[in-house]
């Protein structure tokens, strides 16, 4: 899958230790590139390997800075509100220091050792989404889908629902849309539901589909979860751009009529695809 592209926040699911450190480390030199604030909430260092010099010279500099999981545990003993006011006096100390934008990220270990109450854990979630809001602050969320409760992942995907790189698709809300991508199967519906509901329930009232290639009957269902939070508020959902194959199958799963238009990409006349 494509490294991600920086946005103000982003969430990565993943089952591979090195692929989930590609993806931190490109956040990284991308932020240190702009001149940004790194703080990188860590168990250990071995993820700066991946940075090389730059590494050395960002520590020396105070660029980078490393938020030590542990001491951070022990400071605000898991609760989410006093690790808020610490990272809002991170940045704020960041920008005295005239650093143009932040970025909080952190290796897939540090979540559960800061807060290892799972209520707790979304709460914190929330409290970084939130921080986004602020200018310059960008913040990238690591889980590891074999050790994390499949609720829990499902519930921080709605948190995060902007910006998600799962393991076979990812979802961004650009203009008003919301862009999926890859296979949505059985075993990630739940996280893909919880994003495509968020969004909704943010406004969002198309889903572009012209990248999916899989949907299972089970990712099929958050449409209907979808369409009944927009129907509360007299709104429709529109799936865009589904590929011939995709169409069908959705039309097989009687997908589309009360509540929803469903819109299949059609070819022009040179042959290429046209896009809703």
């Amino acid at each position: 899958m494509d490294v991600l592209l920086p946005t103000r926040h982003s969430m990565v699911i993943h089952q591979s230790n090195a692929w989930q450190r590609s993806q931190t480390v490109a956040w990284m030199a991308d932020a240190l590139s702009r001149g940004d604030k790194v703080l990188h909430r860590a168990v250990d260092d071995a993820m700066l390997a991946g940075l090389g010099p730059v590494a050395g010279t960002a520590l020396d500099t105070g660029q980078l800075e490393l938020v030590d999981a542990h001491q951070c545990h022990e400071e605000t003993d898991g609760r989410h509100e006093r690790l808020r006011d610490l990272h809002i006096d991170l940045i704020a100390r960041a920008r005295a220091d005239g650093y143009p934008g932040v970025l909080l990220t952190a290796d897939d270990l540090a979540p559960r050792l800061l807060t290892p109450d799972p209520v707790e854990r979304l709460a914190h979630e929330r409290d970084l989404e939130w921080l986004t809001s602020e200018p310059g602050v960008r913040v990238l969320c690591c889980y590891d889908v074999r050790v994390e409760h499949p609720e829990l992942l499902d519930a921080v995907a709605g948190v995060h629902y902007r910006s998600v790189d799962d393991i076979l698709w990812s979802a961004r809300c650009a203009e008003g849309r919301l862009l999926v991508r890859g296979e949505i199967d059985a075993d990630n519906a739940g996280r893909f539901g919880a994003v495509l509901t968020a969004a909704v329930a943010d406004g969002v009232t198309t889903a572009d589909l012209a990248e999916v290639t899989i949907l299972s009957a089970a990712g099929s269902r958050a449409f209907e979860t979808a369409v009944d939070v927009l129907r509360d508020r007299a709104e429709r959902l529109r799936l865009v751009n589904a590929s011939p194959t995709l169409y069908r199958a959705l039309t097989l799963l009687r997908l589309g009529g009360d509540g929803l238009d469903l819109v299949a990409r059609t070819e022009s006349a040179d042959g290429l695809a046209k896009f809703d």
